[in-house]
Parts: structure tokens; C-alpha cells; sequence
């Protein structure tokens, strides 16, 4: 007896993905000439071209997303599966992004703006190989918590095993308040460049270099959402601390 539509649609669902982003920037009145590692020296740019899949089967999630133009220069951005247990863990391994900075958690397809905000690009963690666990322990109140490689696959200043979390507290409806933490450890290479953070805005240009550092990096987050029918008002305040021992 074959099954009813509606069956047949939950038990595996698949969908491509994709989409292009294209940035024009230009320096009006400044002094500082572009190319000379202070600005990005293309006046015109495919800033993301990002493809993959997303899929369902049963109680499994998966998804795989590639861009050539990744920044941090690594092809593969997401490739990972979770498994939901029940409405209080659901399991993820593979590639993705830690917990963290609310910004930086949202999908470049859905910023308000192309690029995301100097703070959460230069200081915020990003996409590493792990495995979370997270889930709602209460109609109010959301986790996320895993274990990492590192803090940011492919960038220079990546650091060794992190640990993350995320917490989310709706009080009432359309208010959301939230805290993140990380921690992980560094370790430099003289032969290698340095593996500091650095502050970098979406023109290229560097508020701070980056410098050789060893010892834990922890990184704590506060935010605020409140979205009030159509509107929305967000604000994040992130702190980065690197040891230099």
C-alpha cells in the first residue's frame, strides 16, 4: 500500500541552495591609498557565491554550503548533521559556526547590511570542525554548547581546542536576551604570521595588527533583541581577551 503524500515529503526532503552578493566601494577624500594593505584595492568585487544543499530525513538535518570567495579561504563554509532526541538536545557534528556573537550567527543572506559589523568580522568566532549539543530547557529558555578544534577554520589567529556556549532567555514575548562564552588556547610559530586577532572593517582597512600571542582566549557576549511586529531593534557588546605570555 503506498503511503500518503504527506508521509512520503517527511520521510527525506533535499534542497539546493544558492546565491550571489556583489560589492562596489570606492574612497572618496581619503588619504590612505588603496592596495597598500590599509583598503581592499578592488573598487568592484563578488564578495560571497555560496551553493550547497540542505536536507531532512527523519530526525536528521543536514547541510553543505561552498563558497570560493570565502574570506577566511576555505571552499567548504558548513558541512554538518544534527540529529534532534527530543525538544531538549539535538545533536550537531561536522563544520559550522560556534556559539556566539548573535550577528555573526545570522546568515549573510539575511543581514540587513552586505557585510556584518567591524566588531563581530574581526573578534567574533567562526566556522570549526565539532560537535553541540543544544535545545530548549524550558519554553523561555534556549542553550547551545560544544566542543571545537578550534575557533575559526583557515583564519591565521585560529585557535586549538574551544569550548562555546550560548544561552537564550525569552522573558516575554518579542524580548530576547542572551549571553556567550568561549574559550580556547593559543600558540604561536616564529616561522609562521602572527596569530593575534585583528581589527579589520569591510573596506580592508586595520583599526589594530595583529601580534603573536600564547595562552587561553576567551571571548564573552551580551545581546538584546526585541522585534515588535515588523520592526526589530538588536544590540550585541562583545569582548575578545588574548594572553601574551
Amino acid at each position: 500500500q503506498q503511503e500518503p503524500p504527506d508521509r512520503q515529503n517527511t520521510r527525506f526532503q533535499i534542497a539546493p541552495r544558492g546565491y550571489i552578493q556583489l560589492d562596489w566601494r570606492g574612497y572618496p577624500d581619503w588619504d590612505v591609498t588603496p592596495g597598500t594593505g590599509r583598503l581592499e584595492h578592488a573598487a568592484f568585487e563578488v564578495r560571497r557565491l555560496r551553493a550547497g544543499i540542505d536536507g531532512q530525513w527523519r530526525r536528521v538535518t543536514f547541510e553543505v554550503t561552498l563558497d570560493p570567495q570565502d574570506i577566511d579561504g576555505t571552499l567548504v563554509k558548513d558541512a554538518y548533521a544534527q540529529v534532534r532526541i527530543n525538544r531538549a538536545v539535538r545533536i550537531r557534528a561536522g563544520q559550522f559556526k560556534l556559539p556566539g556573537s548573535a550577528e555573526y550567527q545570522t546568515s549573510a543572506r539575511t543581514l540587513d547590511f552586505m557585510e556584518r559589523s567591524a566588531l563581530a568580522s574581526s573578534i567574533a568566532a567562526g566556522r570549526d570542525i565539532g560537535v553541540m549539543l543544544s535545545g530548549g530547557l524550558a519554553s523561555s529558555l534556549e542553550y547551545e554548547a560544544g566542543l571545537f578544534k578550534g575557533d575559526g577554520n583557515g583564519r591565521l589567529s585560529r585557535a586549538g581546542i574551544t569550548a562555546a556556549g550560548r544561552l537564550l532567555w525569552t522573558p516575554v514575548n518579542d524580548v530576547t536576551l542572551g549571553a556567550s562564552f568561549t574559550e580556547g588556547r593559543t600558540s604561536p610559530i616564529d616561522s609562521d604570521p602572527a596569530n593575534g586577532l585583528e581589527g579589520r572593517s569591510s573596506s580592508g582597512y586595520r583599526f589594530f595588527e595583529r601580534v603573536y600571542v600564547q595562552g587561553r582566549r576567551t571571548r564573552a557576549g551580551v545581546e538584546a533583541r526585541w522585534a515588535p511586529g515588523r520592526w526589530r531593534f538588536a544590540a550585541e557588546g562583545l569582548r575578545a581577551h588574548d594572553e601574551r605570555a
